[in-house]
């Protein structure tokens, strides 16, 4: 009688340490963003990991080019995903993160266009005056003290943009035209 109770013991010390092998302390969770209709995929939208007791957020990742995003670290337990994008119906996918596995691949989620009908679009245009007054510019020669009793082309040379050459020329922004 002793050898039956003493292999099952023998069996059971044996055992727990390769169950406790199989599970995991953290696991990282990865998917893909795609159009259900086109399946091209969803490259920089925003992909939310909240918690499944009361929807605390637990992190955020932007998709990659590939509309590939990865949670990593997680501790096992229930979350939910949650996925919006403009012109997409919103996803909210409750997700089951277990110990048996440090990886889990959720595959292509894919996103359900929402087309939205505009009732009108108003277009109006006005002039904040800047772009009316670039090109004219007045100076008054009256104004400065130190240009009394001066030439006109004295006068001129402190005004920018215009500059007045040795032998008399006027130029305007580098041209005489």
């Amino acid at each position: 009688m002793r050898s039956p109770r003493l292999l099952v013991l023998l069996l059971a010390l044996v055992a727990a340490p390769l169950r406790a092998q199989g599970t995991v302390s953290v696991v990282t969770v990865s998917g893909t963003l795609q159009d259900a209709q086109t399946r091209a995929v969803m490259p920089l939208r925003t992909v939310q990991l909240l918690t499944g007791t009361d929807s605390a957020f637990v992190a955020g990742r932007l998709t990659n080019d590939a509309g590939a995003f990865v949670f990593s670290g997680l501790k096992p337990g229930l979350y939910i995903l949650s996925v919006r994008a403009i012109g997409y119906i919103p996803r909210r996918q409750r997700l089951l993160v277990g110990e048996l596995s440090a990886f889990l691949d959720l595959g292509p989620l894919l996103m359900t266009p929402e087309p939205q009908r505009l009732q009108g679009v108003a277009v109006r245009a006005a002039s904040d005056g800047v772009a009316d007054q670039l090109d004219r510019k007045s100076f008054s020669v009256a104004d400065n003290i130190s240009q009394a009793g001066g030439s006109v082309l004295q006068a001129m040379s402190i005004v920018p943009g215009v500059t007045v050459a040795q032998d008399g020329k006027v130029l305007v922004r580098g041209s005489d035209k």
